[in-house]
């Protein structure tokens, strides 16, 4: 009897994988019979059972252990109860851990591809594989009977086969009511685990890191496994032991489920009073941000279903919205409409339910907390029984105001925005006035739609009246006059707010400047790239309504002077903070924590998470260092800060004023420093090119941002693919051997390696590592070469410094003077295997590659065999090839 093994480890594969015996029917000691890469430890090594107790694990075990340390290099413990016969099973134990050694040290690692499995010898007959092939039912059906309500809902429903998708050798059922949309649930065959796991997609790598659900258990597919169904990632863990898999003949939902019924016809609640409280909290349903009057929105609806809003009395703003989101299955709370869990203030699981009052008695927070509500409470009385005007306007300066927009699908959205540098420098607030695009989305030009021209444009002023105009940054035209001058024309048109989108840098704000001779009495601020792109396409694409407000943080405007905008830039060579570097947008006064404001980066989709500054007040201590501003991912969660600001006890009114002086935990990090002003970004870029038509082309070549001067981390600069490429260490035996050196690398998610270039063993100097244009040979690619996936060496790979197309640049135009003949020989007279490259070469101006001329030998020229010097630009080298390629690499 055999058993085989192999992980995730290098270290583990390079002296222990591989084969082993049992020296005996009956005892749970496995001995080896081929491990490692060279079986050096062949007669030191078992695996054996025996009792374990580290820091993190305790209990009877699965050990490899050598024999000539007794230590043990990998183990699995038993769970709960165990037979005997588990003794003799180490192959249904899953949950391994392996000696990782990394930067010089061995420590433990849970190992995810660890897997140990029944395996026969190369010479032995005792153990037969099946070769029955696996029947793969075409459609699934995956529900509760019982139809309990469950966090887990949404993966509930018909599973089709997908026979053109494997993974870890078996094909994979997606849930078909989602294929298409951005939260899609996979069932895909786990071979180290030897378990059904719920994917939300199908994994590109070996290994599972993230997963919702599971059945443990050794089965060909899905609806044979009897074991309890386990899943994982929302509210709470939940077991189901009931729940059906069954075959069945249709694809259709209500076949295999009970479906809601909608009726639109039917009378809706068009208004109720609300108390929600928090059974955890103080037990005071009217402090509940959540509490109060909800109205039917009789102009909306969302995924076919009726939606109501809960709005401030005073100001009529909209403060939440209730929804249906079909995708989850849930009834959702929150400030805007989205269909991210993550994101959601509250959810109900009653999602049978055409209305959530009656049995939505139960919602749930995204920070942990069970919430009641009452639809039957009385609200306490108000101040005055008068509703407030529903457009209050104040004066408000112009660096302590935000914009919001809204629409059917973009409700109540802070945009990160900047004032201008000239006038007005306070204007009142205006609350949902009707967006236009300048000009209407015509291409601009100097002889049409010319923002410093108005006789060149097409729209008349009842376009424009009343309107809030949004308009693309173009330097050719500030050439021409300044941005404060398309903001008076498009005064003078009506407009009573100009939004301008930054046409670089996708995230990056900054005010602009205006002219002495000028004043207008709009407000006018700078938006972002992305911002303008995704209200462009609304428009465009959707034809949806925008209304935007510039409004006021402090109401009256009688404050401390909060700065609007605050600066953190991670000053570290390799960037080693850039998660936390860029711009904090300060929020409106609605999301106050310890009556103080609170800052907002936004995150990249699967990059850089959302963050935040705000005041942290830690009540459980005593002293000034109580307080403290900190920076995470979210300020309603004290576990997610990764910084503060340490001032030795000083207090100071907002964290622009804390400059470098941001601790993570105990240790300084002088190179984090903040102020309130926008960033100023470097209009530095690196352009890169890899093989043409590849997969890893279409992902990755592009124009990457450097962060800041003398940082060595680019950014690309798409909003669809976030990577960058800094510097960092990479090991990779099975490339590079066993050396450890730096390179320059390709990140993906922060996490993934997608492309690396070794600079070296030492820490590259700051000249070498600010330059990865010099790195130019040898650049490793992970992804399809041919029909094959792995690592391969890209010889069309180029990085070099390059403009952006919307930054006036200067470039250097000199011509390169060709001599007309050149000589090669060798002075020495030595003889060589390349002689037949000596003699003269010859200029042909007819003929190009990479951008240059070509020289051939003309000793050979129209020979079978001929010479030529071309300039390689992906290596920065002259080279002698026997043709002009076709191709660039």
């Amino acid at each position: 009897n055999y058993v085989c093994a192999h992980s995730n480890s290098q270290y583990f594969n390079a002296f222990f994988a591989g084969r082993y015996r049992q020296i005996h029917v009956g005892v749970p000691v496995w001995i080896p019979d081929q491990i490692g890469d060279t079986n050096r430890l062949l007669n030191s090594t078992v695996l054996e059972v025996q009792d374990i107790d580290v820091s993190f694990a305790s209990g009877t075990a699965f050990v490899f252990r050598y024999t000539g340390d007794s230590q043990m290099y990998a183990f699995c413990v038993l769970d709960g109860a165990y037979s005997t016969s588990d003794l003799l099973r180490p192959y249904d134990c899953t949950n391994w851990y392996s000696a990782t050694y990394f930067d010089g040290e061995l420590f433990w690692a849970q190992d995810p591809i660890m897997d140990v499995d029944a395996c026969a010898h190369p010479n032995g007959t005792a153990y037969v594989v099946s070769s029955t092939p696996t029947y793969y039912p075409d459609t699934l059906c995956f529900m509760d009977p019982t139809y309990t309500a469950s966090h887990y809902q949404a993966y509930y429903g018909v599973y089709v086969l997908d026979n053109s998708t494997q993974y870890d050798g078996r094909f994979v059922y997606r849930n078909q009511r989602l294929i298409g949309t951005t939260d899609e649930w996979t069932l895909v065959w786990y071979e180290e685990k030897d378990a059904w796991y719920f994917h939300d997609d199908v994994p590109t790598v070996t290994y599972l890191s993230w997963y919702g659900g599971l059945c443990q258990q050794d089965v060909a597919t899905p609806d044979l496994c009897t074991a309890c169904w386990q899943f994982f990632n929302a509210f709470e863990d939940e077991t189901h032991c009931a729940l059906d898999v069954n075959a069945i003949d249709s694809q259709n939902e209500a076949d295999c489920m009970r479906q809601p019924v909608v009726d639109s016809a039917a009378a809706r609640t068009t208004e109720i009073t609300l108390c929600f409280e928090d059974a955890t909290a103080t037990n005071d349903a009217f402090a509940s941000a959540f509490t109060g009057k909800w109205v039917l929105d009789t102009l909306s609806t969302y995924r076919g279903r009726s939606m109501w809003t809960h709005s401030d009395p005073q100001t009529g703003k909209v403060l939440h919205y209730m929804y249906y989101d079909d995708v989850w299955r849930y009834w959702v709370i929150d400030d805007r409409v989205t269909t991210v869990p993550e994101l959601y203030d509250l959810y109900c699981l009653q999602w049978y339910d055409e209305e959530p009052f009656a049995s939505c008695t139960q919602w749930y927070s995204r920070h942990g907390q069970v919430v009641t509500m009452d639809n039957q409470c009385t609200l306490a009385p108000t101040v005055s029984p008068t509703a407030a005007p529903t457009t209050l306007t104040y004066e408000c300066d112009e660096h302590n105001k935000f914009v919001s927009v809204e629409s059917n699908v973009l409700l109540q959205q802070t945009l990160i925005s900047a004032a201008m540098n000239f006038p007005p420098y306070a204007s009142e607030t205006f609350y949902a006035a009707p967006m236009v695009l300048f000009e209407n989305a015509r291409t601009m030009s100097w002889n049409s739609s010319n923002p410093c021209d108005p006789s060149t444009w097409h729209e008349s002023a009842s376009y424009y009246a009343d309107k809030v105009v949004l308009i693309t940054h173009d330097t050719q035209f500030e050439l021409q006059c300044t941005p404060q001058m398309w903001v008076y024309w498009l005064e003078w048109f009506g407009a009573v707010g100009v939004l301008i989108a930054n046409n670089a840098n996708l995230d990056h704000v900054y005010s602009l400047s205006g002219s002495d001779h000028l004043y207008t009495t709009i407000p006018a601020r700078m938006i972002t790239q992305r911002a303008g792109w995704d209200l462009d396409t609304l428009v465009t694409m959707y034809n949806e309504t925008i209304s935007v407000s510039f409004e006021c943080f402090d109401g009256d405007n009688v404050t401390v002077a909060y700065p609007s905008i605050i600066c953190l830039v991670d000053t570290s060579p390799f960037g080693e903070h850039v998660y936390l570097d860029g711009e904090y947008q300060r929020l409106s006064s609605a999301y106050e924590i310890n009556q103080k404001p609170v800052w907002w980066k936004q995150g990249h989709e699967g990059l850089f998470r959302n963050m935040y500054m705000w005041l942290h007040v830690d009540r459980s201590v005593s002293g000034d260092n109580g307080w403290r501003w900190v920076i995470g991912t979210d300020y309603n969660d004290e576990e997610s800060i990764f910084a503060h600001c340490n001032l030795d006890g000083a207090h100071v009114s907002d964290p622009a004023l804390c400059g470098n002086n941001w601790y993570y935990g105990d240790e300084s990090k002088p190179e984090i420093v903040v102020s309130d002003d926008t960033c100023a970004l470097l209009d530095e870029y690196v352009c890169l090119e890899s093989w043409p038509g590849a997969w890893f082309e279409f992902w990755f070549d592009g124009r990457y941002r450097q962060v800041h001067n003398g940082t060595a981390l680019w950014l690309l600069e798409n909003s669809q693919v976030d990577a960058y490429v800094t510097v960092g260490r990479v090991y990779y035996p099975q490339i590079l051997g066993s050396v450890y050196p730096y390179a320059f690398v390709l990140m993906l998610n922060q996490t993934q390696n997608w492309a690396f270039c070794v600079i070296g063993d030492e820490i590259p100097s700051n000249e070498a590592a600010l330059s990865p244009w010099d790195c130019n040979e040898n650049w490793w690619v992970l992804g399809y070469a041919g029909s094959s996936y792995g690592w391969y060496q890209d010889i069309a790979f180029d990085i070099d410094p390059c403009p952006h197309p919307n930054v006036s640049t200067v470039e250097e135009t000199a011509a390169i003077s060709y001599p007309e003949q050149l000589c090669m020989n060798d002075p020495s007279g030595a003889y060589s295997h390349y002689q037949s490259y000596y003699g003269v070469y010859v200029l042909d101006t007819n003929m190009t590659f990479d951008n240059r001329y070509v020289y051939y030998n003309q000793r050979l020229q129209h020979s079978h065999q001929e010479w030529f010097m071309l300039y390689y630009d992906e290596r920065d080298a002259w080279v002698m090839h026997e043709m002009v390629p076709q191709f660039t690499a």
